[in-house]
């Protein structure tokens, strides 16, 4: 029998940040993730950075860019979502201040 196992999640995130976040298993055992969106990557740190080719992926880049479970991985993804909101209702609130003046 096939054992069936989880190898990404999707954080639909459209309604709050007008994006899809993916969270993906990057190695079979399951003991590295990846937070990705938009050709980027979260760090495991916080901040979003560019992802190169897989070939051009050091060990200092995925020990920085990789989470040990789908677990740290997720809630990383929804507080990010969570700080790209509030920049974005930051961001909306200075530009009806210029505006409005």
């Amino acid at each position: 029998m096939i054992e069936a196992r989880v190898s990404a999640y999707t954080l639909d995130a459209t309604e709050t940040i007008g994006r899809v976040i993916s969270v993906e298993r990057t190695k079979a055992d399951g003991s590295a993730w990846a937070v990705r969106c938009d050709g980027s990557c979260l760090r495991v740190i916080g901040g979003w950075c560019y992802e190169p080719m897989p070939s051009s992926r050091t060990d200092k880049f995925l020990a920085k860019h990789r989470f040990a479970s789908a677990e740290a991985a997720i809630a990383a993804a929804q507080e990010a979502i969570q700080r790209w909101a509030a920049e974005m209702a930051k961001q909306k609130e200075a530009a009806r201040g210029r505006t409005s003046t």
